[in-house]
């Protein structure tokens, strides 16, 4: 009997999700030219980045052991993982500013649906979907170049590291925001701390030990992009499993440190 309640919640989420993401975009389309002109930035932006890599490293030359198409490959993940989050979960940032300072959680507490789950639905960021598409694209045109066979299996794998790619930076962005029930830090720290993912754009081989230390264990961008991308690049298959234990493991600590700070919370009108 609570198995199937747990599923009927489930699937009653999904549901929540898919009707608000359908709402938004419908509200995007009322003000299509300011959408279309955000979109095509956000592709623009990450074309700027392909080419200014290319610049730097399409000499020939690479990264250590890495060609220009592997390193062009992690690029192009680390923008299709990064364009996921920021389609369905960056409202999450907004949680200190938004919803702890101004005491927007208020209203959040009254309804009958997971506190945290209305946090991502009440914003989605549709137009910043370029990083998205631009990273497919790039994923499809230099998996090719470095012969990478794409058959049902790997483009499904492909797809379900891309999605836990990007759980993994929700993750990380979640327990930046929640400390803010201990910490009044106006995206202060969470900004800093922020700037640590565009290092996993390249391979982390080419840093310092402590650095990738840092990327790879106390905040695990590296699992957003270079880890990934070795599944496909060298056959690395056991990092399939780290990933997930990582993904796993980050969505324990938000849970407790979420219900541990909801505890601290003071409604704004007390």
């Amino acid at each position: 009997m609570m198995e199937v309640h747990r599923r009927e919640e489930m699937f009653k989420y999904i549901k929540l999700f898919i009707f608000y993401f359908r709402l938004h975009i419908k509200s995007m389309i009322l003000y299509r030219g300011d959408f279309l002109f955000a979109l095509f930035s956000d592709v623009v932006w990450g074309m700027a980045g392909l080419l200014m890599m290319a610049g730097i490293f399409g000499n020939g030359s690479g990264i250590g052991s890495y060609t220009y198409e592997e390193v062009a490959f992690m690029y192009a993940y680390s923008l299709a993982s990064l364009g996921i989050y920021y389609l369905f979960f960056r409202n999450v940032s907004n949680i200190p500013e938004t919803y702890i300072y101004e005491g927007n959680l208020d209203r959040l507490m009254i309804r009958p649906i997971n506190m945290y789950f209305q946090i991502i639905l009440e914003k989605f960021f549709v137009d910043k979907g370029g990083d998205f598409i631009v990273g497919v694209v790039l994923i499809m045109i230099y998996g090719q170049q470095i012969n990478i066979s794409w058959d049902m299996k790997a483009i499904a794998w492909c797809i379900a590291l891309l999605f836990c790619s990007a759980v993994i930076y929700l993750e990380i962005n979640s327990i930046y925001s929640v400390l803010s029930f201990w910490i009044e830090d106006r995206h202060g720290m969470t900004n800093g701390l922020d700037s640590f993912r565009i290092f996993v754009k390249y391979p982390i081989d080419m840093y310092h030990g402590m650095l990738k230390w840092i990327l790879t264990y106390l905040l695990p961008y590296a699992f957003t992009a270079y880890y990934p991308a070795l599944v496909f690049l060298r056959g690395r298959k056991g990092y399939i499993l780290l990933t997930l234990i990582v993904c796993s493991v980050g969505a324990l600590i938000l849970s407790v440190l979420w219900a541990k700070g909801l505890k601290r919370y003071s409604s704004i009108g007390n």
